[in-house]
């Protein structure tokens, strides 16, 4: 490129003078244009520019799509200037990255919740709106933001926290109540029953059981003898002292004539709902007017247990909490008629105040016969002073 001046001389003409020429060559101008950063599928497409950054005008051979991810190269013809040349742009349309993530298994109410991950399936970084928080039930939508790729769109994460009731255990337990015992028969006669004075409703809602489990039930099973109370408990039974077992579930039942506790229903034994399986639990065995025992080992809790107070005094913690009877049966003390867990004066004082009562369902019956009578004086005056293991008492 430049000025050239070119020098003509003529052949013969005499009278002819030289002449000079000029002539320019102009450069190739090749036109260039600012890069257009990554796009994403489906933004707003620019507009290319029609102006190169020299100057030169001109137009594309097509404008720029991002309904398809790819890389397009653009075609730039100049309008006017000879010497400008055609150009080319390329641009890239990025996909649109859903982030994905790994299904979390449906939660129970209280589990651990998990940390829910910063990084997708796609290596996609990013946020979550908010953490797991399982202490309710329910369907819970998370919402993933991603920190800075352009082209990575939200992504949302459903968790379900369920309330995962804990698998029932059915206990089986079997007591005799010395009360109405019938010896030689390892059963017990059902009176109260038979004479309908068994209330429809469980009595143990009043002090000093205070159970917090209100049952009835109007139509009892032919053999039922009486409601009893069941608690499950956790901890180390002691003897002296401070209490220390806790409370962990009650269950109200009704105890038939062969010794079975079954359900307020009569329809099976007792179910617990609330006992982790494959865990230890004592057990009390509690009736209104004899003296309750604990069991004298810890029952590991699974779908059904059984245990039987009825063949030995070392079925019950404690000492001789349990009653020997001449057939080799052991049973409930019965005379506890204040329900404190102790035999003694006061349950004479609680029986005399009315000792003789007809077709009555009291806690001064102590052989459950349906009369308060000198019967039941009876059955106290061999028990006195018969005292019940600390766990037991109220």
């Amino acid at each position: 490129a430049g000025i050239f001046t070119f020098l003509f001389t003529p052949d013969t003409n005499p009278c002819a003078s030289t002449a000079a020429l000029t002539v320019t060559v102009d450069p190739v101008l090749v036109p260039t244009f600012n890069a257009i950063p990554n796009l994403c599928v489906g933004d707003t497409a620019p507009t290319l520019p029609t102006t190169s950054n020299e100057g030169v005008t001109g137009n594309w051979d097509m404008a720029i799509n991002t309904g398809t991810a790819g890389i397009f190269t653009f075609l730039f013809t100049p309008d006017t200037n000879p010497c400008a040349s055609t150009a080319t742009l390329t641009v890239t349309v990025d996909p649109v990255i859903v982030p994905t993530f790994n299904a979390i298994p449906n939660l129970c109410v209280g589990d651990t919740a998990p940390t829910l991950l910063t990084t997708s399936n796609e290596g996609v970084t990013g946020n979550w709106d908010m953490a797991i928080n399982t202490s309710t039930a329910g369907i819970f939508t998370f919402l993933f933001t991603p920190d800075t790729n352009p082209c990575a769109s939200t992504a949302t994460l459903t968790v379900t926290v369920d309330p995962c009731t804990a698998p029932s255990s059915e206990m089986s337990f079997k007591i005799l109540l010395e009360g109405n015992y019938q010896n030689g028969t390892a059963s017990m006669h059902n009176d109260l029953a038979q004479l309908g004075l068994l209330p429809t409703s469980s009595p143990y809602e009043q002090a000093p059981w205070n159970a917090g489990v209100p049952v009835s039930n109007s139509i009892f099973p032919a053999d039922a003898v009486d409601w009893v109370m069941v608690e499950a408990l956790t901890g180390t039974p002691q003897t002296t002292g401070a209490k220390g077992l806790t409370n962990v579930e009650t269950q109200i039942g009704l105890l038939l004539t062969n010794g079975d506790i079954v359900d307020f229903n009569g329809n099976g034994f007792l179910s617990f709902d609330n006992l982790t399986q494959g865990e230890d639990y004592y057990f009390i065995i509690r009736h209104r007017n004899h003296l309750d025992v604990l069991t004298a080992t810890p029952i590991t809790a699974a779908a059904s247990a059984t245990y039987d107070f009825t063949t030995s005094d070392a079925q019950a913690f404690g000492i001789e909490q349990l009653k020997a009877m001449p057939d080799g049966k052991f049973v409930l003390y019965a005379g506890d008629y204040q329900a404190e867990g102790v035999i003694q004066n006061t349950d004479y004082d609680e029986w005399v105040i009315d000792p003789s009562i007809l077709n009555i369902y009291s806690l001064t019956d102590g052989n459950l016969d349906g009369v308060v009578q000198t019967t039941d004086y009876d059955v106290w005056f061999f028990n006195k002073a018969k005292i019940g293991t600390l766990e037991v008492t109220y």
